[in-house]
């Protein structure tokens, strides 16, 4: 009967959602369909049911889903398990073709319309979002755990249940849905389901133990000997890119360029997007007359963690033999502070004043990444673990403004991150010139603009580094924005969520103070702006935007000086009076 043990299974209902963690887990795809729902069974009709949309306005009922097979889904906002299940229902939908089938998700929580919105602000679903403000059909269906999904035949008629999220989901939900779609036959959906069973190529396997070997002696300072197992392992396994790339090395150490040439368009031939062998081809071409070559393929590197150290030295190099001794340096001091971070704990680095900026230590320490404008770095800690701040030459290159520079150990989350929670605020920024200031890269944007600073109008800048600093979110820092590789899947996304001067541009790198935001919200507690400071976020003043807005950047006109105050009332975003802020 619908809604019996509710007040039980209202109880469950977390602790259904912690064992669907470890027991579930355990559990196979079958087993579980056991534990996700009271009522209903496989065979039996959807109960019918209208209910309000969160994402549009309007009833949603039962009837639309006849017609086409269908996956309705339970779900919890700002579960992250339920997040992943929704999102893996879109990527199903947009792999089959959303035509063929339906999807519905509905919420679990009796939750009201603006958390559930709130909860999917980032993630541009397509599909209908319900509301079940009485847990009507929460009830007649007897959910059990969050998320549970629900897979109907064209007829309306439940035919799989797949409990909470396991790590085959996506898999298993697609092929049931080709079954339902009837792509495919039962034993086929049995195949695709069931784990794939991969044999080993002994011949590489082999080739791995030696190239682990031939990196211990590479690092004991044995490169001859980690050449000849090098050499050993290409016999074994000849695609093998990463023991190519490293013997491609060694030999461009050596001044053997035909040699590292080789090994370095072999790898890439085996592996195209392999960025360690994109980084080796582009040290010979810089070595072999092919600098604007190497520079670009080096630029479209720039965010690869890994390879971080070395793609910045060989910048460096390029822009040394060309007389750009500015520019090499930069990104000499931005390889080192890669080799050499300087991590420092948050509650050891108070933010300081700006007068005691002005007055900092000039105890300097290896400079960090090169992070926004075309300003010289600067020493972001010193003894005590406070800023060492500028020199003197760059302050009075920046009129008197003391630029403002992440810590060396910053980490950026993306815009989509803050727009769960400030969407008002994400919303009017949408409209302005910082918003979309990465389009005027692009050729023929701002032709006038450029024209008038002798730049060329119908020139693509997208992969300049001297111009990402200051029209993209957290250049050259983890979690910002990197010039994405062809192929780099990873590097898009973050370039998507990081072009233009999002929220972090202004205040500060989001992973050392974004989960205070989580914090204060959830226990709706009161804070003050020193705590928030103190974990990393900037206090949004004329030294923030000092680091962009000065008169060295090429798109700027000599002698420019920046107006704080009206610049912060014509184009930032909106601002609304935050919650639980203490007087």
């Amino acid at each position: 009967m619908p809604g019996k043990n509710s007040m039980n299974r209202n109880f469950l209902i977390p602790i259904g959602v912690f064992f669907s963690i470890g027991w579930l887990a355990s559990l196979s795809i079958l087993e579980r369909e056991a534990f996700a729902v009271e009522n209903l069974k496989a065979g039996d009709p959807l109960p019918a049911f209208s209910l309000p949309r969160a994402d549009k306005e309007g009833e949603y009922k039962s009837d639309q889903l006849k017609g086409r097979p269908a996956a309705i889904v339970f779900w919890r906002p700002h579960q992250s398990m339920s997040l992943d299940a929704l999102r893996d229902l879109k990527a199903v939908a947009q792999e089959i073709s959303a035509g063929k089938l339906q999807v519905v998700a509905v919420d679990a929580s009796n939750s009201p319309a603006e958390k559930v919105q709130a909860a999917l602000a980032s993630e541009n679903l397509t599909f209908p979002i319900l509301l079940d403000p009485q847990r009507t059909l929460y009830g007649k269906v007897g959910v059990i755990v969050a998320p549970t999904t629900l897979l109907l035949d064209a007829q309306g008629v439940l035919k799989f249940i797949l409990a909470s999220h396991p790590i085959q989901y996506r898999q298993v939900i697609r092929a049931r849905l080709r079954f339902l779609l009837g792509e495919i036959n039962e034993q086929q959906m049995s195949q695709e389901i069931e784990p794939t069973v991969f044999k080993i190529d002994q011949n590489l396997a082999a080739a791995w133990r030696m190239f682990n070997l031939g990196s211990k002696l590479q690092a004991e300072g044995k490169p001859d000997q980690a050449v000849a197992i090098y050499e050993k392992a290409i016999s074994q396994a000849p695609s093998f890119s990463e023991a190519r790339c490293a013997l491609g090395f060694l030999k461009l150490a050596a001044g053997d360029l035909d040699a590292a040439a080789q090994h370095f368009r072999t790898a890439l031939a085996n592996n195209p997007t392999l960025p360690l062998a994109q980084l080796g081809w582009s040290a010979v071409l810089a070595r072999t007359g092919e600098d604007r070559k190497a520079e670009q393929i080096l630029l479209s590197l720039i965010g690869q963690q890994s390879i971080a150290s070395r793609v910045r030295y060989e910048l460096g190099r390029i822009y040394k033999a060309r007389g750009e001794t500015d520019k090499a340096l930069t990104f000499f001091q931005d390889a080192l502070a890669a080799v050499f971070p300087e991590p420092v704990p948050p509650a050891a680095r108070p933010a300081a004043p700006a007068a005691g900026r002005e007055e900092a230590s000039k105890t300097s320490s290896p400079p960090a990444q090169a992070s926004r404008g075309p300003s010289k770095p600067t020493a972001l800690a010193s003894e005590g673990g406070k800023d060492a701040g500028p020199t003197a030459q760059e302050k009075s290159d920046l009129f008197g403004i003391a630029p403002v520079k992440p810590r060396s150990d910053a980490r950026y989350l993306g815009v989509s991150g803050c727009k769960k929670c400030h969407f008002q605020q994400w919303k009017t920024w949408q409209e302005t010139k910082m918003a979309n200031a990465f389009k005027m890269l692009m050729p023929g944007a701002g032709s006038e603009l450029k024209s008038k600073r002798k730049l060329d109008p119908n020139k693509d800048y997208s992969t300049a580094a001297e111009c990402l600093g200051c029209h993209t979110t957290g250049f050259g820092f983890p979690g910002g924005y990197p010039s994405p590789s062809a192929g780099d899947a990873s590097a898009a996304a973050l370039a998507k969520e990081n072009a233009g001067i999002g929220c972090e541009s202004c205040h500060g790198p989001g992973a050392g103070y974004m989960p205070i935001h989580k914090e204060i919200l959830d226990k709706k507690r009161p804070y003050k702006q020193q705590e928030l400071l103190d974990a990393g976020q900037f206090k949004v003043d004329g030294q923030v935007c000092a680091a962009c807005h000065n008169d060295k950047a090429p798109c700027i006109e000599k002698g420019y000086l920046f107006d704080f105050e009206k610049r912060k009332a014509e184009g930032t975003h909106g601002h609304f009076t935050l919650q639980f802020q203490a007087k």
